[in-house]
């Protein structure tokens, strides 16, 4: 039995069928990418009470996706399991992709509650702490890109974060690297914020850089921007 088919088998085990189909539909379009074995084999040998371990797989399986769709040879642990989590090039350019899935907190953050009038709306969540969870994520992960050009990937799939408060996140960051607090490594191109929700203007993707980004890096970043997440 090949790693996909012991992952498939392990999500149909572990989920509910409607999405234990999508996500095996996730991986057989996954399987012609170079390295998909080692992301069959991470979800295969997930302890099956640690559901969010394979939905965090699952997020390197859409952005690889993703980047495949945009014409880029894609490779999963391109240096190894302890290494980045994805490597992409296209046209003699390349960079790693360190993917980090946002994962829902406690359950009261993640429902919009109603007040007395059914049309009124209560804040959910906690914006300051998601935008405080953002900003860590990324400064936890320079160290992983920091291995040559590198990105760094975030997919919600949780409405306590959104596409604002990881502008805001960007945002916190170069201010504090204007101040000497943090260091952005040279290699570090960008961060994308994705999510399966689409704006109004029709976006589901999100591209910032901490410093200016040159040719052809930030025509990777206009066409991410246009891309939908899968």
């Amino acid at each position: 039995m090949t790693w996909q088919e012991k992952a498939i088998r392990q999500v149909r085990e572990t989920l509910e069928p409607t999405q234990a189909d999508a996500l095996v539909h996730y991986m057989k379009a996954v399987s012609s990418l170079k390295g998909s074995e080692s992301v069959f084999r991470r979800i295969a040998e997930a302890q099956a009470e640690d559901i969010g371990a394979i939905w965090d797989y699952f997020a390197e399986i859409r952005f690889g996706l993703r980047f495949a769709g945009l014409q880029f040879d894609v490779r999963f642990e391109p240096l190894g399991r302890k290494g980045p989590d994805l490597s992409v090039s296209r046209n003699r350019q390349s960079a790693y992709v360190e993917v980090k899935r946002l994962r829902p907190r406690a359950k009261g953050d993640q429902l919009v509650s109603r007040g007395s009038d059914e049309n009124e709306l209560v804040q959910y969540g906690n914006p300051e702490m998601a935008v405080k969870t953002i900003e860590d994520e990324l400064l936890a992960k320079f160290g992983q890109v920091n291995v040559g050009i590198g990105i760094v990937a975030f997919w919600s799939d949780s409405i306590t974060f959104e596409d604002i408060e990881f502008e805001l996140a960007i945002r916190h960051i170069q201010r504090d690297e204007e101040k000497g607090i943090h260091r952005v490594p040279d290699g570090f191109l960008f961060s994308i914020y994705a999510s399966g929700w689409t704006s109004t203007g029709g976006q589901q993707l999100y591209c910032s850089a901490l410093k200016p980004v040159s040719q052809p890096f930030s025509t990777w970043m206009e066409e991410l921007r246009a891309a939908r997440a899968t």
